[in-house]
Parts: structure tokens; sequence; C-alpha cells
């Protein structure tokens, strides 16, 4: 029986005949469902039957609230695709160096998941024994 490579797969084997077995698996930024090894058996049929397909990657889509601002390069949230966060005015990021987070493609979502979170932009002012409070500016 022929073996047909499926989109954005790839096929090893080092003969498709009788004994031998061939190893199915997806290109980079995919991932396989169904089976992935196949033996040929000597009525020449594969077994288990060929049913992989390779399916795109996509990063979940991230829940944030406002006044956080989460901006995608691509809608379809891609391996390749990056994220960027940013806040509301009168808000400012907890780690501003941390604003950026790319999809990567072990279908984990992007990266570590620690995301950086907005708070209030606000004065300081002194309370009289050495510490501070924040105080909302409002706008």
């Amino acid at each position: 029986e022929d073996v047909a490579v499926t989109n954005n797969g790839w096929i090893r084997a080092s003969s498709l005949r009788y004994p031998n077995s061939i190893l199915m698996g997806c290109n980079q930024h995919f991932y396989a469902t169904g089976n992935t090894e196949h033996n040929c058996s000597a009525s020449a049929e594969w077994e288990p039957r060929i049913d992989m397909t390779c399916n795109t990657i996509q990063c979940p889509r991230i829940a944030f609230s406002s006044p956080t601002i989460v901006t995608y390069t691509s809608e379809e949230r891609l391996p390749t695709s990056r994220v960027t966060f940013s806040c509301e005015r009168g808000y400012s990021l907890t780690r501003p160096e941390d604003n950026i987070h790319q999809c990567i493609s072990e279908c984990t979502g992007t990266d570590d998941n620690r995301y950086p979170e907005c708070q209030p932009v606000g004065i300081w002012f002194g309370n009289g024994n050495g510490s501070c409070k924040a105080t909302s500016c409002g706008e």
C-alpha cells in the first residue's frame, strides 16, 4: 500500500516492504495526532492504519483585562508570533523590560507565563516616618 506524506509532515523508512516499519512526524511548528509508527504486514497493509495528521501549533490567547493591553504580531498566535504588553494611560508595567514574549513551539503557550502587570502611576508623599504611600493622580 502506498504511503502519502501528510501536509507539513515527513516519513522515515529504510523500505516500504514487509517486514519493515516507518516513522511519521510533523515539521517544526506542527504537532501530530494519530499513530506515528506503522509496520508493513505480510498482507501488505500498514498496521496500525495510517491516520496521522499534522496540526498547526497555536499559542493560547492570554486573558488580561483593562488596564493591561495585549497586542499580538499575528492573530493566529503561531510559534513565530510575539505578544507585547502595555498599559492604558495612568498605568505602567511592573516589569517594563519583560514586555515582549514569544510563543514557543512546544505547545506550552508563551515562554514561562510570567507576564508583566499594570499598576497605577502615582505621586509619592512622605507620611512623616520615613515611609511613603502611593496616591493616584487621577485624570
